[in-house]
């Protein structure tokens, strides 16, 4: 995966690429970033969202976000990346608001 990422990277001519990766650390994909846009969720809306879409229980839930948790970020994050922070507890417009200004500030 991480391959075929940096193949799709070095093909495209525009400068600007936005990588959607859950697990971007974990992978090692942020080591291709210049900045990273994490979005952050409260656990109560992250299970309301996993039940109404796809009917998951509790743990499954909990395991689904134990292996998306970035863990350590300050230590995982020794390079150049910039972090910025969303937050998705609310409409889906609000987050694209200000994943929108996000950019803008790039």
């Amino acid at each position: 995966m991480v391959l075929k990422v940096k193949e799709l990277i070095e093909s495209c001519n525009n400068p600007k690429i936005c990588i959607n990766a859950a697990l971007l650390y974990e992978m090692g994909l942020n080591e291709l970033c210049q900045k990273i846009i994490i979005v952050k969720i409260s656990l109560l809306k992250t299970f309301q969202r996993a039940k109404e879409r796809d009917g998951a229980s509790f743990l499954k839930v909990l395991k689904i976000i134990t292996s998306q948790k970035v863990m350590k970020l300050a230590n995982k994050n020794k390079e150049k990346s910039e972090i910025f922070f969303v937050n998705n507890n609310s409409m889906l417009n609000n987050l694209k608001q200000q994943i929108d200004n996000v950019i803008k500030r790039c």
